[in-house]
């Protein structure tokens, strides 16, 4: 389960960090299955083994990285994260937060990538 949080409203991404955060329980419990990651300073080549841990005490696993797109500047570089992506456990949720848009603001208008689903269900 991936998601992706992009713009700069940061309030609203923080708040819809909050809200899902909030959604895994007793706090003492969730802040021990949640895992903030720096893209500018994390190592790509740890993401499985962070991801991959088993929760603890709770159904799920977060896992917030901020700027993933600092590393991914070669297309080899893109291409071993869409791997790590597609091995990641079930039991993880991981949130991609880049705060700047991904889409053109031509493309905002229309409605191009950009969808509303509302806060996710982590359960």
């Amino acid at each position: 389960m991936v998601y992706i949080l992009h713009g700069d409203d940061e309030y609203a991404i923080a708040q819809f960090l909050s809200d899902l955060e909030s959604k895994l329980g007793d706090p003492a419990t969730a802040a021990m299955n949640i895992t903030r990651l720096d893209g500018k300073t994390y190592n790509p080549d740890s993401l499985l083994s962070v991801a991959g841990a088993m929760p603890f005490l709770a159904k799920r696993r977060v896992v917030i990285l901020t700027s993933p797109l600092t590393r991914l500047t070669s297309p080899a570089a893109r291409q071993k994260f869409c791997e790590q992506l597609e091995k990641l456990p079930p039991t993880t949720a991981l949130i991609l937060v880049e705060n700047r848009l991904l889409v053109d603001d031509r493309d905002r208008r229309k409605g191009v990538g950009v969808t509303d689903t509302g806060l996710p269900d982590i359960d």
